[in-house]
């Protein structure tokens, strides 16, 4: 395929352009927010939409996700790397939050305490396995816990086969050694599971290079949809549980390097229900849920009636008058990020054409 001439026609039918020429530019706040809050209340005394409790923790939350948005869906030849994830959070995050969060650097010597950031509502059996799994071949992971009697654990790499004898697990699989694990938080309502970086083996920045490597890896030897959405998915969890920033992790890492990568790899990006998932569910229930996600998004640019939430115009209405200003202001970007994105995409879509490399992208329909 080297050197032929490329047509619109060719471009035109990958999903990922598809989107960026036909997405409705007043529905692109759908991708930042979670589908399960896109909702109107309609059981409250005076309908809400779940959007205003944004505003009431970070009165910029839009302004910045749109601003990385621009950063997000443009100049897909960049790779990603962790200089990239940093200047992507850094424009997405800092004018939404307060000056201890702000910045580009990675978390420092404070993880080598607990970070916790998933709850029992983002953790499933086979997604716990498979994090148990990446800890016992040393991953740079630890999960902190609770036994039986509320008791705080640690399971690291070094002490794994202790703790799966303090759950009853030894020669036992690692989904059985999950399945103990739940059964004690279970026991112990509102105790949280939190999962961190142990410092004390590897640096942040390292095992997000590690990361990446990996998928590029993986990426390279896909040879079909399945296995492309396999390595893209578990980069970004691989990615969100590693959680390298203070603050602004899920925004940046799973509903913007997701539908960057989903797009480069030419796919249409997904509304997910809820990213926090990437915690800790399994890759193949993720896998699942993007593909849900990226249904929601072609029945959009199909004019399909919506399968969640409520139409932008009544959901907007309900938003206080300063609110609806601000949010007016911020999805009013919509329509130069999906023009730009339209350019770039079909610039990066034309140059793996040219190069021969066609194969690694998706086209007609996801």
């Amino acid at each position: 395929m080297e050197g032929r001439a490329i047509s619109h026609k060719d471009i035109e039918s990958i999903p990922g352009a598809m989107f960026f020429k036909s997405f409705p530019s007043k529905e692109l706040w759908r991708f930042f927010v979670d589908g399960e809050r896109q909702e109107i209340n309609k059981r409250a005394e005076n309908k809400t939409w779940a959007i205003d409790s944004f505003y009431a923790n970070e009165p910029k939350y839009f302004i910045g996700i749109y601003q990385g948005a621009q950063l997000a869906f443009s100049d897909f030849n960049r790779p990603l790397s962790s200089e990239y994830l940093q200047e992507l959070r850094a424009l997405t995050c800092d004018v939404a939050m307060s000056n201890k969060h702000r910045g580009k650097k990675f978390r420092g010597n404070e993880r080598k305490d607990a970070v916790q950031f998933t709850s029992l509502l983002y953790a499933t059996e086979n997604g716990l396995g498979e994090m148990l799994d990446k800890i016992e071949r040393f991953a740079p992971n630890r999960i902190i816990s609770t036994d039986a009697s509320s008791q705080w654990i640690e399971i690291t790499h070094a002490n794994f086969n202790q703790m799966k004898a303090v759950y009853g697990c030894t020669g036992k699989s690692n989904g059985d050694f999950a399945k103990s694990i739940l059964a004690g938080l279970k026991a112990n309502k509102g105790i949280v599971l939190a999962l961190a970086t142990d410092n004390s083996k590897i640096t942040i920045e390292h095992a997000i290079n590690l990361a990446i490597e990996e998928y590029q890896a993986a990426l390279a030897k896909s040879e079909s949809r399945q296995q492309k959405l396999y390595a893209i998915v578990n980069c970004v969890q691989t990615l969100e549980q590693i959680h390298p920033f203070s603050d602004g992790n899920c925004r940046t890492i799973c509903m913007l390097i997701l539908n960057r990568l989903l797009l480069q790899n030419g796919f249409y990006p997904a509304i997910l229900d809820n990213p926090n998932n990437f915690d800790c569910f399994s890759v193949q229930e993720l896998i699942e849920q993007v593909e849900l996600g990226m249904r929601r998004t072609e029945n959009i640019i199909l004019g399909e009636r919506y399968t969640f939430g409520t139409s932008t115009d009544y959901a907007t209405s309900l938003l206080t008058h300063e609110n609806a200003i601000d949010f007016k202001k911020a999805s009013s970007q919509g329509k130069n990020i999906l023009d730009d994105g339209y350019t770039y995409i079909t610039q990066y879509y034309s140059s793996l054409l040219m190069k021969g490399d066609f194969s690694n992208v998706e086209s007609g329909s996801s």
